[in-house]
Parts: structure tokens; C-alpha cells; sequence
């Protein structure tokens, strides 16, 4: 059981499953818009259709950015875990309800 947090050693092992499973979707979406990014080639018919094509590139990126940063905070849960420290709030420092963490077990904060 982690003491700070009161989360039995079964609930702690359903919650690493579902950040190592949420992980490998996370990459998963991830390869595939790297290699949407990749895939592109930059020939226009014209202006429109080059104006829509760095619109959807910015899309694009957008998305691997948000990507990036959700895979951030899977790992870093999955850190906290392995350090004994998962399901603390980082604002607070107070215990994250375990409906949160079923939730979104990559959760940083209580709320």
C-alpha cells in the first residue's frame, strides 16, 4: 500500500495497466502522425491548395505536440510509481481521488 496515498498494491497494479496501456496508445497515434508529417509532399496546384496543406501541417503538428505532452505525463506517473511517490497532487500534495485516477491515471493534480 503507498502510505501517502492509501492505494493498495492491486489498485496501484490495475492503474499501472492502464498507463501502460494508454502509453501504447498514446505512441501509436503518435508514429502515425510523424509519418503523416513525413509522408506529405509539398507540391501546390495553387494557392488554395497550398494554403490548405500548411493548414493541415499545422494541424498536424499541433496534434504531435498534444501527443508529446500526454506521453510527458505518462511517463512521469509511471516514474512517480516506481518512486513510491503516484497519486500525490503536485499543487496540493494531498492524495488524488482514485476515481480521478481511474479516470486519468496520468493525473497530476486533484482537480
Amino acid at each position: 500500500m503507498n502510505q501517502d496515498t492509501g492505494l493498495s498494491e492491486a489498485t496501484l497494479k490495475e492503474l499501472k495497466r492502464a498507463l501502460l496501456k494508454r502509453r501504447a496508445t498514446v505512441q501509436e497515434s503518435l508514429d502515425e502522425l510523424l509519418a503523416d508529417l513525413k509522408g506529405r509532399a509539398p507540391c501546390y496546384a495553387d494557392a488554395a491548395e497550398r494554403g490548405f496543406y500548411e493548414t493541415q501541417r499545422a494541424m498536424t503538428e499541433r496534434r504531435i505536440a498534444q501527443e508529446q505532452a500526454n506521453l510527458a505525463r505518462i511517463e512521469r506517473a509511471l516514474a512517480k510509481m516506481a518512486e513510491g511517490r503516484y497519486g500525490i497532487c503536485e499543487r496540493s500534495g494531498e492524495p488524488i481521488s482514485l476515481e480521478r485516477l481511474r479516470v486519468l491515471p496520468e493525473a497530476e493534480h486533484d482537480q
